[in-house]
């Protein structure tokens, strides 16, 4: 009943948003075009998916969020703020949807990072690789900016460097997290045994 009830509150919020956008698709504005387009077809996936056996059954206690770095000018209903440290810190701003989440995650790596912190290793799941294949190869030279979302509120983690294609699934976050938050995220996600934790990407 629940699973069933969060499908159809999203499904209307979703219709809601799309009603919206389609009214926006008809500005004349192009510097906006392209930005409005790729929302509605999020839109479309996204109502899709809600509505697959076994959409939105898991109810997750953390989320990781992985954000793409967004244009100036899409600030607004596209984008927030954000500071991050690549070249330097600075603000920037990230697109209000993550092309990966906790959704995607099919299980974890942690290890000890230099400085005291955790880093993970995050292996998604088939729709989890595919998103990251693109958003590497289509956003190489900006960041992708880590939020991890707990009972206590949203820990900007890092932000990671795109500067290759990744084909592999795995997204390694080098450091930033909390032992408590590493614990979190045991607890939620099937822990990978391996040696060595996958190369780390370079972060900023």
């Amino acid at each position: 009943m629940t699973s069933r009830l969060h499908r159809e509150t999203s499904a209307l919020i979703l219709l809601a948003d799309f009603t919206v956008l389609k009214g926006a698709l008809r500005s004349p504005s192009p510097k906006i075009a392209y930005r409005m387009k790729h929302f509605v077809r999020l839109a479309f996936c996204s109502l899709a998916l809600l509505f697959l056996p076994g959409a939105a059954s898991k109810n997750y206690q953390i989320g990781i969020r992985f954000h793409t770095e967004a244009n100036a000018n899409d600030s607004g209903v596209f984008s927030s703020p954000v500071t991050v440290q690549y070249p330097a810190a600075h603000q920037a701003y990230v697109e209000q949807v993550p092309r990966v989440s906790e959704r995607d995650v099919k299980g974890i790596y942690p290890f000890p990072a230099e400085d005291g912190s955790y880093g993970c290793a995050f292996y998604l799941d088939g729709t989890g690789r595919l998103h990251l294949e693109v958003l590497s190869t289509e956003r190489r030279g900006t960041c992708l900016v880590v939020f991890l979302q707990t009972k206590l509120g949203v820990h900007h983690v890092g932000d990671l460097l795109i500067d290759q294609r990744i084909s592999d699934g795995i997204i390694v976050v080098p450091r930033g997290f909390t032992q408590l938050e590493i614990s979190a995220l045991e607890k939620e996600f099937k822990t990978v045994q391996q040696n060595q934790p996958a190369k780390p990407a370079k972060k900023s």
